[in-house]
């Protein structure tokens, strides 16, 4: 099964990182088109960068590699993906995901606990109308906010 990844950095990401993660998603066997961004995604206090894949597929190709369960294979890969990045000027980071078969926005940082983890690659959201998804970790549970409400998950 190919999996594909297009995935977009902030404007002047330095070519180390982009070489960093260009080399992560071919140790996990994706195929990822990178590039650095044409607008500033990291005017916050934090970075983001964004990864457009098949979501559902993007876990069977990194269960695939390991004997870790599906959440843990996809926490560690957020992991290491932050770690590729870098800290950009003393900021952790987090990682956007743009599900293919949804239109949903799925946010990801290592420090999620493994319960938001798990949760997350048990739910269906291929039927969501276009949104984020979020964790609520005084709830424990995933939401969807959209232009319809917030509305809990799972």
């Amino acid at each position: 099964m190919e999996v594909r990844a297009f995935v977009q950095l902030e404007v002047g990401a330095p070519d180390a990182d982009v070489r960093a993660l260009r080399e992560l998603f071919r140790e996990v066997g994706v195929d990822a088109e990178i590039s650095p961004g044409v607008i500033e995604l990291s005017q916050a206090p934090s970075w983001l960068f964004m990864i457009n894949v098949a979501f559902a597929s993007f876990i069977v190709k990194l269960v695939q590699l390991t004997t870790e369960v599906a959440y843990v294979a996809l926490k560690d890969f957020i992991r290491r993906a932050v770690d590729a990045h870098g800290p950009a000027g003393g900021h952790t980071g987090a990682v956007e995901i743009h599900a293919q078969e949804s239109p949903v926005r799925i946010y990801l940082r290592p420090e999620l606990s493994d319960e938001a983890y798990r949760a997350l690659v048990e739910l269906n959201f291929t039927d969501l109308p276009a949104g984020i998804l979020g964790w609520e970790p005084e709830r424990r549970k995933w939401f969807h906010d959209s232009l319809e409400g917030k509305r809990e998950l799972g």
